[in-house]
């Protein structure tokens, strides 16, 4: 069988499409998001129902805000604490965390900006309201230790695992719906290096992955190690 020409073979191609047995492309529409003046985001939740929830700047106040799924804008809030000069102050960058919930609500954490706490986790209720905000102690006063994973187990329990570096968690912090911190363990009591953390979907509890070290006169042997902790 002999193959037809590229010059036929286009024509027959757009023959189709023209027939309508192929679909045109079409051009993607961009909404316009009613973003507050100076706004610059920098993490966005995941995307439900009603909206999506974004964390970012205002002249360099942390800011979090609520849009739908058209781009409206639905709620706003500043999270740095309000009129409370022991609380730390938060900054604002790619180091925040969300977690958008059931209830239309947003679990949010920022970079402490004080020596003494690592990351300040926020509740915020679908309106913008702020429910509770709880700050997190660094295990280490000499470098901050922000928040690096963010869960929520089949209980409502929130997990928070801090540390220096993205992979290099510290410690794992376990709080209640209301923002009380019901469980604190430094990584190093459990384990040598904790490289990821999963909260169980279903019952309450936390899975720790990472490694022990164990060190002798003639080698150092690093073994896998999987952890499940309770709060």
């Amino acid at each position: 069988m002999k193959r037809l020409p590229k010059i036929l073979s286009l024509v027959l191609f757009a023959g189709c499409w023209l027939n309508g047995t192929a679909e045109p492309w079409t051009a993607p529409t961009t909404p316009h998001f009613d973003t507050p003046a100076d706004f610059v985001p920098a993490v966005f939740s995941e995307g439900a129902a009603d909206g999506f929830w974004a964390v970012g700047g205002v002249k360099g106040n942390a800011v979090v805000v609520k849009f739908d799924a058209a781009g409206n804008r639905l709620a706003q809030r500043f999270i740095s604490p309000e009129d409370d000069n022991s609380f730390p102050s938060v900054g604002v960058g790619s180091g925040s965390l969300l977690r958008h919930l059931a209830d239309g609500g947003v679990l949010v954490t920022a970079p402490a900006e004080d020596a003494d706490h690592g990351c300040v986790v926020s509740r915020l209720a679908a309106d913008g309201s702020l429910l509770w905000q709880t700050a997190i102690a660094n295990l280490d006063n000499d470098i901050s230790e922000p928040c690096r994973r963010l869960e929520l187990d089949g209980s409502g329990t929130i997990w928070v695992a801090t540390g220096r570096y993205s992979r290099r968690f510290l410690q794992v912090v376990g709080l209640r719906s209301d923002g009380t911190i019901v469980a604190s363990v430094a990584v190093e009591n459990v384990m040598s290096t904790l490289i990821e953390m999963r909260a169980d979907p279903v019952a309450a509890g936390v899975i720790l992955a990472g490694d022990r070290i164990s060190t002798s006169d003639t080698a150092t042997v690093a073994r896998a190690l999987i952890l499940r902790l309770n709060a």
